[in-house]
């Protein structure tokens, strides 16, 4: 441990530091870097400071994390804390520090030598999430026609009246192309033919767009008769709280 007296005059100060950008190799002197955000100079400590509890001669130390440190610092009042105190000299070499804090200080060398810390040569980039690259990664969510692998039955409420829709007209010029679309839907497994009174009908919405023809249902008056099981949906909080084990 290093002790030094602190010089309080900030017209010296100012020019210590000029004599450190001058003579920046000299090896008599050494500095405790330190970079701190301009919201943090007036508030305490962040989440982003990385401190690590170090045992001393059997004395735990929270030291903090500075890698523009080069050198290891303790100051006088925690050693003032131990049970068995070591003996303290005067440093003979120059320590200086640009910040008031009187924190326990674990520099680069001792941060490398302990495991604390690691240099790192590559530089990972992360893609930005696209609806491309959505699409690709998902690729099994995204083909095909989403079906459910068993039958799904639909209660309906006591004493509703059963609705038929009128047929919509379907435009002449792409009548062929609906048939052909409801062939392909009858083969895939995806709707089947009725050739018997039912008493429920619903309307056929025919979407002719440039790339595909799309053929859906407006089944709105049995929506309204449909008798639906009340269960809560889940928020997103309840599901990453249940899936950490809480």
């Amino acid at each position: 441990m290093c002790r030094t007296q602190r010089n309080k005059q900030k017209n010296v100060a100012a020019r210590r530091v000029n004599a450190i950008e001058e003579n920046c190799e000299n090896s008599e002197t050494i500095y405790i870097g330190e970079l701190k955000s301009v919201n943090e100079l007036d508030t305490k400590e962040t989440n982003c400071v990385w401190y690590e509890k170090i045992y001393v001669n059997k004395n735990p130390v929270m030291f903090k994390l500075d890698t523009g440190s080069q050198v290891n610092v303790i100051p006088k009042s925690e050693i003032l804390k131990w049970e068995e105190k070591p003996a303290v000299r005067k440093c003979k070499t120059a320590v200086l520090d640009y910040s008031d804090n009187k924190v326990p200080i674990l520099g680069l060398e001792a941060c490398r030598e302990l495991g604390l810390i690691q240099r790192l040569n590559m530089i990972y980039k992360i893609p930005i999430e696209t609806p491309e690259l959505i699409l690709k990664e998902f690729v099994d969510v995204f083909t095909g026609t989403g079906r459910l692998n068993r039958i799904v039955k639909i209660k309906l409420k006591e004493n509703s009246v059963p609705h038929v829709a009128a047929p919509r007209k379907v435009p002449l010029a792409i009548h062929n192309k609906v048939k052909e679309e409801l062939n392909n839907m009858v083969e895939a497994g995806i709707i089947s033919k009725v050739e018997e009174r039912t008493e429920w009908v619903s309307n056929m919405v025919v979407i002719d767009s440039t790339k595909k023809l799309r053929i859906c249902l407006n089944p709105g008056p049995m929506n309204e008769a449909i008798q639906r099981p009340h269960y809560p949906i889940p928020s997103a909080d309840a599901l990453v709280t249940k899936l950490q084990g809480g």
